[in-house]
């Protein structure tokens, strides 16, 4: 049985995104041998796909935390970005299949090949599915790759891996607190 290949996106610092390949390889590898990488024709913008779901990608980086990688979001559906109409049909179907009513905020990673009219037609297609609440951990994040645009939800702030090399250098600074080393 083949399992179900998930797809992230991965924003790296920009020119970054070969070190990025092979930090991603290096961490995501051991735990699924099937890791695929690929580069998209936007700077710092990486998509990975495996078998790992959100929490176990998020244990591997921390074993080998990547310094070039900034955010990993997981995808939930993506929408061609052919015509308007599409788009909006793609995105209300793509939400109908979540069973949530309301997030704290939409987070946009750039706007490709959106522009401004794509970026207001998600807003406002959004604002009227779903409702706002501060009180909601939910954040849906927007991602143009190439030729559609992914989304995503999930809690705020777990997509950002500076929150993941931050505890690791904690943890290794409390182990080093205090002791000799002889050299």
């Amino acid at each position: 049985m083949t399992a179900v290949r998930k797809k992230y996106v991965i924003t790296t610092r920009y020119s970054k995104e070969e070190f990025a390949e092979r930090e991603l390889g290096d961490s995501v590898f051991p735990f699924d041998e099937n890791v695929e990488i690929r580069r998209t024709r936007f700077g710092g913008v990486l998509v990975l796909y495996t078998s790992l779901n959100l929490d176990e990608l998020l244990r591997a980086l921390s074993t080998h935390p990547p310094a070039t990688v900034e955010r990993v979001v997981k995808v939930d559906f993506c929408c061609k970005i052919s015509s308007v109409s599409e788009l909006s049909r793609c995105l209300v179907n793509g939400l109908r299949g979540f069973g949530i009513e309301r997030c704290s905020d939409i987070l946009f990673g750039r706007k490709g090949a959106l522009g401004d009219d794509g970026v207001r037609l998600i807003v406002n297609v959004v604002r009227n599915f779903l409702r706002y609440s501060k009180e909601s951990e939910l954040v849906l994040h927007v991602e143009p790759v190439n030729d559609e645009v992914c989304f995503g939800i999930m809690k705020r702030g777990i997509d950002k891996v500076a929150r993941i090399r931050a505890k690791k250098i904690g943890i290794i600074s409390h182990l080093l607190k205090g002791k000799k080393y002889r050299y």
